[in-house]
């Protein structure tokens, strides 16, 4: 299997085709469709049409045996760690759903907005828990524009929106901690196309969004971030905060 670390390097993103088993993809399909996701408190909604439709399962690992056992192989773990010359652990992780009808994310770059703890004390994003950040898109069936692809642009963007994360955030905050549309029109952005056994591998400073999917094919994706951690355990840190914040919930998840 040929990966291109230099495009990696280059631009922050990379897709590896046919990198995992297809059997194992539908072994955590066959999970999901056993798994009672109403008596689930990590699982969030989204209307279309009326109906209440899943949106996103967090901590995934937790739930489902077979995507636990995708994300802590040393197949997965390797590469990452071969791209990003880190070491890294796992920071979160969720599976995404997007039906028929779904909406999409604006253009946001992930972990840069500003949010109060359970103390009333202002924390800067992600920056708490470590100063970088790898995530991985796992595809449960194929992914098309149709279908409400991701789209990720090139990691030097970012510079177009500050020299340094406070700088970033500060960009940021004026937009509802998206990307204002001044900027992101000179964004070009690259929508990624998926099939089962593919991952799409991109830096936390690569911007990215996705549109609604306008077809009748669901969007099912597990997205999981690693970090190069300077703390115990970041994922329990990370849940412990998001579930004790003062701060907007809505802000950390970035639905249309």
């Amino acid at each position: 299997m040929k990966i291109n670390y230099k495009e990696f390097n280059k631009k922050g993103f990379l897709v590896i085709k046919n990198f995992l088993n297809k059997k194992d993809i539908i072994k955590v399909s066959s999970e999901l469709n056993k798994y009672n996701f109403y008596k689930d408190k990590d699982v969030f909604f989204e209307r279309i049409n009326n109906k209440n439709r899943l949106r996103r399962l967090e901590k995934v690992s937790n739930k489902l045996p077979n995507v636990k056992k995708i994300i802590k192989s040393k197949k997965l773990k390797n590469i990452l760690e071969n791209l990003s010359k880190k070491k890294l652990v796992l920071f979160k992780d969720k599976l995404n759903f997007k039906y028929g009808g779904g909406a999409g994310y604006n253009p946001h770059i992930d972990g840069h907005y500003t949010w109060i703890d359970k103390n009333g004390n202002k924390n800067y994003g992600w920056k708490k828990y470590s100063n970088y950040f790898l995530n991985v898109v796992i595809p449960i069936n194929n992914v098309k524009i149709k279908n409400g692809c991701l789209y990720v642009g090139s990691k030097n963007n970012i510079k177009k929106l500050g020299n340094n994360y406070n700088q970033v955030i500060k960009s940021l905050s004026k937009n509802k901690s998206e990307i204002p549309k001044k900027i992101n029109t000179k964004i070009k952005y690259i929508p990624i196309e998926l099939n089962s056994g593919d991952i799409l591998v991109f830096d936390w400073k690569c911007p990215h969004y996705s549109k609604k999917n306008y077809s009748s094919l669901s969007r099912k994706q597990i997205y999981i971030t690693y970090c190069h951690s300077k703390i115990n355990n970041p994922r329990q840190k990370y849940y412990f905060d998001r579930m004790n914040t003062k701060s907007d919930n809505k802000k950390l998840s970035l639905l249309n």
